[in-house]
């Protein structure tokens, strides 16, 4: 039995909201970190879900200790 094919151009959502968060001003990543912690979502895309959480905890550490205001 095949599994449906992943939205996005196969890579899922999780990772398309990854890369364009870099793009567009990292609120992409916000949206993948709610995603994970607040939405049912496919156990294929959880990697991406969980790398848009790590890029979140890291701009907002890194925006504290260089004192970087977004």
């Amino acid at each position: 039995m095949s599994e449906h094919r992943l939205p996005c151009g196969g890579i899922g959502i999780g990772w398309f909201l990854f890369i364009i968060g870099f793009f567009l001003a990292a609120i992409p990543w916000y949206v993948g970190a709610f995603i994970l912690l607040c939405a049912q979502y496919d156990a294929r895309e959880k990697p991406g879900y969980v790398a848009c959480l790590i890029a979140v905890r890291l701009l907002i550490l890194f925006s504290r200790v260089f004192k970087l205001r977004f």
